[in-house]
């Protein structure tokens, strides 16, 4: 589809009116970046909005959706646009967007979380309606693919936004209690603990103590970024990043890529995990291990992997914008301030 015809697609479902004309001429919404602002922790009994932002789901992922939420004492909420596909994506780019602008349009609405990822979200960053968005602020949860949604909404609307499961992930009593501790009970300092129920696979790639903001997400995303009016500013920030099903080489690729666009320039670097990452036995390769070593051991800067968060079963949840302080010797991701109000 052509521009002009997703501009009449738009039109035909009243988006266009709420989008600043001259983004749509220029096909960027490149800005300055906003001050970060926090939306409101979530009570017993907020409605929360189920969206499909990416990928199309199975019927079994909304009802599991539905009851993680109701788990949490929330009340689920969604429209008949999450169950749409058209091909890969889960309906067309112009319905996604009309869902997610009603979602934070609705004053009833305390929170929209994506049910999956998969792949679509880069394609609605420049039609993002990001002056409604820094007017009613809500919290967006989501990892994978979302790091594109999130990034782009925090750059261009200064939100707040959230790096955690899926609505239809595996929910158990180490990510839910991250839930809990950091949109319903916010803390005022919160050490990001290691799940007792896994062994400590946490390694020191360099050594130190920083300060600064969390910005990342999945690496791929931040890969493809690079480049455009929503590419990470890595500057005194503590970045992390993690990925899945990437070999060593690609994994090498991907932050060479994001080094040559400024990575060198963090505070500080906090790896995941990697999850299924590894070189196979009869692979010509580097390891894992050593790709790491070789593309930011020397950097001068702390830099850690094994922290969890990623595609793995117990991961925290990571807010985008919050100020935070890395110290490897004590493996400790303390986050310096509440993430809601």
């Amino acid at each position: 589809m052509n521009r002009r015809s997703f501009y009449k697609n738009l039109m035909g479902l009243g988006i266009l009116s709420t989008i600043d004309p001259k983004l749509l001429l220029s096909g960027s919404t490149d800005s300055v970046r906003c001050r970060t602002h926090k939306a409101q922790r979530l009570r017993p009994g907020d409605r929360v909005a189920l969206i499909t932002p990416g990928s199309p789901i199975t019927e079994e992922k909304l009802q599991k959706s539905i009851q993680n939420i109701k788990h949490l004492g929330l009340i689920p909420s969604y429209t008949q646009r999450v169950k749409l596909k058209y091909g890969y994506l889960a309906g067309k780019d112009a319905e996604r967007l009309q869902d997610l602008h009603d979602h934070f349009r609705d004053p009833s609405i305390k929170a929209i979380w994506c049910i999956r990822g998969g792949y679509g979200t880069g394609r609605l960053l420049p039609f993002l309606d990001y002056k409604l968005i820094r007017k009613n602020p809500k919290i967006l949860i989501g990892y994978s693919d979302i790091t594109a949604l999130l990034q782009a909404i925090h750059i261009k609307s200064g939100l707040m936004g959230f790096h955690g499961p899926m609505s239809s992930s595996d929910f158990d009593a180490y990510n839910v209690g991250g839930l809990r501790r950091m949109l319903i009970r916010p803390e005022e300092e919160l050490v990001i603990p290691f799940p007792e129920s896994d062994p400590s696979i946490y390694r020191v790639i360099s050594s130190g103590t920083a300060s600064g903001k969390l910005i990342g997400g999945n690496l791929s995303l931040a890969a493809a970024l690079c480049g455009t009016p929503y590419r990470m500013d890595f500057r005194d920030k503590i970045v992390f990043l993690e990925d899945i099903g990437e070999k060593p080489y690609r994994i090498d690729r991907m932050l060479t890529q994001l080094l040559q666009s400024g990575l060198q320039d963090a505070a500080a670097i906090a790896l995941g995990i990697f999850a299924d990452c590894a070189a196979k036995p009869d692979d010509r390769s580097l390891s894992l291990e050593q790709v790491i070593e070789d593309r930011l051991g020397s950097l001068n800067i702390p830099v850690v992997y094994g922290l969890p968060f990623g595609h793995i079963q117990n991961q925290w949840t990571i807010p985008i914008g919050c100020k935070a302080r890395l110290d490897t010797g004590r493996a400790e991701l303390r986050l310096l301030q509440k993430a809601v109000e």
